[in-house]
């Protein structure tokens, strides 16, 4: 019989720490939910789990792995995945943890993404601790989660981020009936997701602005060759309207001055080559390349050179020059109503002086025309096609608002 005592003891022993460590009081840690994918998901419970060991470091609770927790659930029926709601503090009771900690990730829009946590008491359901972190990727956040996940545990177990805090009731746990010895092969770790993310968010940074750098130079090159068209246009101007005066066989040079400066100035072709982009990101510099462009422009002067052009062309004597005036000047008249009835409330069109200029401009073109004045039409026409280059800005400046 006291063989049998001391066998009693001596099991009792034996028995006696594992049980100790199950009465400890639990903590579980529910998959995060969201849109990510599963790898991702996996990522950031796994930062939470870390700062909730953190939290608790010095202090007699047990951190419940994902595994023991899958089991648990496993047990009960239930899919750890899709745990969420009302039932994560009935789930945490079932399990015996006395705090079950849970949390879920929402796009908030403009490239930003949320991550919500919270904290419960399992016993009275009470909500202990809640917080949040933010980022535009998944490494934004996980850089942050292991230290807000430990301050709100040391908020929720009453130590104001310190430790301390009142004993937690410890809910009884049914012994475990078996015990698995399986081996996935590495589980989560070894594969620098953290450090894939960030490097797939500075390469895509570094494509950004090195396109957004050549989109300006192209644009710089499309705007200079336009001016520099725009100064050979106004340098001929007066002397080319001039030659509208001349008997038609005296107009050949002014001819063929129009026509070689339209040759240049209705296809002007603006090319960058291809190459690489030097940006600074915050994994360092990169090289990002790009293939050659290549853009064909027009002068914005083409539509009154090509007027003027129509009228040098008219075969001579001063009444035929003066019909074919006064039915370019017709034309003209229909283009520059459609600007005003567009553009003519425009700010930009206002402020320059434009508008008032136009209908002005409009008033004594439709009344030559109305009258049928066809000698003053070559006048009217030259003070036209003098104007309407004079508001293709303001046009481009409506038009942008």
């Amino acid at each position: 019989m006291r063989h049998l005592a001391v066998l009693f003891v001596s099991l009792m022993g034996l028995v006696l720490p594992a049980h100790a460590e199950e009465l400890k009081p639990r903590i579980a840690v529910l998959e995060i939910k969201g849109s990510l994918s599963r790898g991702q998901l996996s990522i950031l419970s796994d930062k939470i789990r870390s700062g909730i060991l953190l939290g608790v470091q010095g202090k007699d609770f047990v951190v419940m792995s994902r595994e023991n927790t899958a089991v648990l659930l496993k047990d009960m029926g239930l899919d750890c995945e899709k745990v969420q709601g009302e039932c994560e503090v009935e789930t945490g009771r079932n399990i015996g943890a006395a705090y079950v900690v849970s949390g879920s990730v929402e796009d908030v829009g403009r490239g930003m993404m949320l991550l919500s946590l919270k904290i419960h008491d399992t016993k009275t359901g009470a909500l202990k601790a809640a917080g949040d972190v933010r980022g535009e990727e998944v490494i934004d956040m996980v850089d942050l989660l292991q230290a807000e996940s430990a301050k709100l545990m040391r908020q929720a177990l009453g130590g104001g981020g310190q430790g301390g805090g009142a004993p937690v009731p410890v809910t009884p746990v049914a012994p475990s009936q078996a015990q698995y010895q399986l081996n996935f092969g590495g589980g989560g770790g070894g594969l620098d997701i953290a450090a894939k993310l960030k490097e797939q968010k500075c390469v895509r940074q570094a494509e950004q602005q090195g396109g957004q750098a050549r989109e300006k130079r192209m644009a710089d090159a499309i705007k200079l060759a336009q001016s520099k068209a725009s100064q050979a246009w106004q340098a001929r101007t007066e002397e080319l309207q001039l030659c509208t005066r001349l008997e038609r066989s005296k107009r050949d040079g002014c001819i063929s001055a129009v026509e070689q400066w339209l040759s240049v100035a209705r296809a002007m072709k603006v090319d960058l080559p291809s190459g690489v982009e030097s940006v600074q990101t915050d994994c360092g510099q990169r090289q990002p390349a790009y293939p050659a462009d290549s853009r064909v422009v027009q002068a914005k002067e083409v539509g009154t050179a090509e007027n003027l052009l129509a009228r040098l062309r008219l075969p001579g004597g001063k009444a035929v020059q003066q019909q074919g005036a006064f039915g370019a000047l017709k034309t003209e008249v229909a283009r520059l109503e459609d600007i005003l009835n567009r553009y003519g409330d425009c700010p930009a069109m206002i402020e320059s002086g434009g508008t008032e200029q136009g209908k002005m401009y409009l008033e004594q073109a439709k009344m030559v025309i109305e009258a049928e004045e066809v000698d003053m039409a070559p006048d009217i026409m030259d003070m036209l096609q003098m104007l309407m280059p004079q508001l293709e800005p303001n046009v481009k400046a409506c038009q942008s608002q």
